[in-house]
């Protein structure tokens, strides 16, 4: 796992009131899938809303790779998913979307420092939702 990136995660895309304890979950083994089971179940719960930049159940690959190119220039994503062969692992970002859609679980790419890709858990009421989230850069 790389805890930095798993850090800055934290720091920028989760709520206040959270954020501390996501870390210390996610960084902590056995607690672990707790932190990723709220990105299943809550993630409306626990994501800054100010850094969603798209929210949408009907985005496929290549439409969350057309919007991470116009907003990153990285060329590999981390992924945090309860699949213990794909977390904490980075991967090139056309292969690390194709294995998050995959994923029916909630999962998270960390595409850099400002941009993340997360989805929720279908329920029976509703699809899986994916987020683009995305902190600008503040102009000078």
């Amino acid at each position: 796992m790389n805890i930095e990136k798993e850090k800055c995660f934290c720091d920028n895309f989760i709520k206040e009131n959270v954020k501390s304890r996501m870390f210390c979950e996610l960084k902590n083994p056995k607690k672990r899938n707790f932190a990723i089971d709220k990105f299943c179940h809550k993630i409306d719960n626990i994501i800054n809303p100010s850094t969603i930049l798209l929210k949408d159940s009907k985005l496929q690959k290549n439409d969350l790779l057309k919007e991470i190119y116009k907003i990153s220039s990285s060329k590999t994503g981390y992924i945090i998913s309860d699949k213990n062969d794909l977390d904490g692992v980075e991967l090139p970002i056309e292969t690390a979307v194709e294995e998050f859609l995959n994923l029916y679980f909630g999962a998270v790419i960390i595409v850099d420092e400002r941009t993340a890709v997360l989805k929720n858990e279908p329920s029976y009421k509703s699809s899986t939702n994916k987020y683009i989230l995305h902190i600008k850069t503040q102009s000078p």
